[in-house]
């Protein structure tokens, strides 16, 4: 008996201690995990819509980059972000405020349900835009980004876009910029040459393998116009792009493209004409005394305007309309002489005119018979709007800090008076040896005077500046190198009593 009994304590014994131990649940290092790039593809189980995605940045330092495709008052649909959040994470919560990409105030309480290194769920607890309370039961699903383009996208891509159900597209160019720009050319069969599509004003967004574009208007295949949005998947390998779209009404799009070396070239011979002012050299903001003009017509004739220094104590503004100039694609020829008779043969290699910007890089300049080396690039900003006869008049304003105003009449002809008030005198007068002219490129205006503001000396010289009018009221305004300056006129229906 005493035998079974114990046996029996041995038993038990036994199973106490062969029992198996629990172990204990591990949550996951949520303030570790959230780190990175999030892009939204799913809600409730059902795949996103590409364009309908949503990104969440999570940075190390508690604040948070959220990016979406928001529709405007105006029907208009446009890729915007906001890095105006900061996130604080307690548990499986995390608490995102801010301001979105409208300025609307945001309060975003998440609850996580998984996350690991590649992917995330969660729900809304609660979310406030603008004041008002927004109901969301869904449950989202991201991944997290782990590629990067940024690099690999830049440059030329040929290829052809595909719709689901939809006739075959034409071949088109695409051109990335580092600046988060971008271009499309397009074959125009009418000319037998390649155009971009100007005006469309194309800027992009990266985050992984998501692209996202801004543009205004369509491509010639399409129809309608305004701000708009695309947002694509894509893959790049090597030489090679694929891009993906799911859209709203499920139809796939698709785009295959490979690198190219370089770009189409380009008819420039319609865009170039009109008035041109020089606003950058080699991307340095030009002195808007150091501006020059350029202007072609249909004619085929070139007129060429800029400041000439003579010596320390004279310098004036000249224009010579004594060029012609001819355009092969992309390069523009132009002989001819100069305001003060130097002969010029010119070969400029246009890089681009887009949205009314015109840059070009020069192949050749040979002045009076020598080559000049000239590796610069030029930039400059097309001037339609002409508001010559809106100058004239009598107008005035202290371009200074002086006691007392100046006046200018500008008379229709070209030529201005300039009135002073005299200290000696007491009264102004009208400086007869002021022998002002004036030209006007657009909202640039060019003056040639003797020195007004030092009166006892008979120098000619010159001023550059850039206009406004807004009924009776004048702005000029002025890179000098002392940095901007500003000045406000006023309209006066008479010069002053001046003797």
């Amino acid at each position: 008996m005493k035998k079974i009994v114990l046996f029996s304590l041995m038993v038990m014994l036994l199973v106490v201690g062969c029992k198996k131990k629990e172990t204990p649940t591990v949550e996951p290092n949520f303030s570790d995990l959230i780190i990175g790039t999030w892009i939204n593809t799913h809600v409730d189980g059902q795949t996103v819509a590409t364009d309908l995605k949503f990104i969440m940045k999570m940075k190390p330092s508690k604040t948070q980059l959220y990016a979406q495709n928001y529709t405007l008052q105006n029907g208009e649909k446009q890729w915007m972000e906001s890095d105006q959040f900061t996130y604080t994470v307690e548990n499986k919560t995390i608490t995102v405020e801010g301001s979105n990409a409208l300025g609307q105030p945001t309060l975003l309480v998440m609850e996580i349900s998984s996350i690991d290194q590649s992917s995330m769920s969660y729900t809304v607890k609660q979310l406030i835009i603008d004041g008002v309370t927004i109901p969301d039961d869904h449950v989202y699903r991201c991944l997290k980004s782990t590629t990067s383009y940024n690099t690999q996208i830049l440059g030329f891509w040929y290829g052809q876009e595909v719709v689901q159900g939809a006739n075959e597209t034409d071949n088109q160019y695409w051109e990335f910029l580092s600046d988060k720009t971008y271009k499309i050319y397009y074959y125009d069969a009418e000319s037998n040459l390649w155009v971009y599509q100007e005006g469309m004003d194309g800027h992009y967004f990266m985050y992984g393998n998501l692209l996202a574009t801004n543009f205004l208007g369509t491509p010639p295949s399409q129809t309608g116009g305004g701000q708009m949005n695309e947002c694509w998947n894509i893959e790049i390998n090597d030489t090679q792009m694929e891009w993906a779209g799911l859209r709203e009404n499920s139809i796939i799009q698709n785009i295959s493209m490979e690198k190219a070396e370089q770009p189409p070239i380009i008819d420039f011979s319609e865009m170039i004409l009109g008035t041109w002012i020089n606003t950058t050299i080699d991307l340095n903001p030009v002195l808007t005394d150091q501006s020059f003009v350029l202007k072609f017509d249909e004619l085929l004739v070139e007129t060429h305007a800029q400041g000439y220094i003579s010596d320390e104590a004279n310098s004036s503004w000249l224009e010579s309309n004594s060029f012609i100039y001819s355009v092969d694609k992309n390069i523009v020829f132009i002989t001819g002489l100069d305001a003060i008779g130097q002969e010029f043969h010119l070969e400029l290699n246009i890089s681009q005119i887009q949205n009314g910007i015109m840059t070009y890089t020069v192949n050749k300049i040979i002045i009076d018979g020598e080559e000049i080396i000239d590796d610069k690039t030029y930039t400059f900003q097309q001037k339609n709007e002409d508001i010559q006869y809106s100058i004239v008049g009598i107008w005035r304003g202290k371009p200074g800090q002086q006691a007392h105003d100046y006046y200018w009449e500008f008379l229709s002809n070209g030529n201005y008076n300039f009135y002073y008030f005299d200290e000696n005198v007491g009264h102004y007068v009208l400086k007869e040896d002021n022998e002002g002219t004036y030209l006007m490129y657009g909202d640039f205006l060019a003056m040639n005077m003797t020195n007004p503001y030092k009166v006892d000396l008979m120098e000619s010289m010159y001023e550059c500046w850039n206009i406004s009018i807004d009924q009776n009221q004048m702005v000029w305004t002025a890179s000098r190198e002392q940095g901007t300056i500003s000045f406000t006129l006023e309209k006066v229906p008479t010069p002053p009593n001046a003797k």
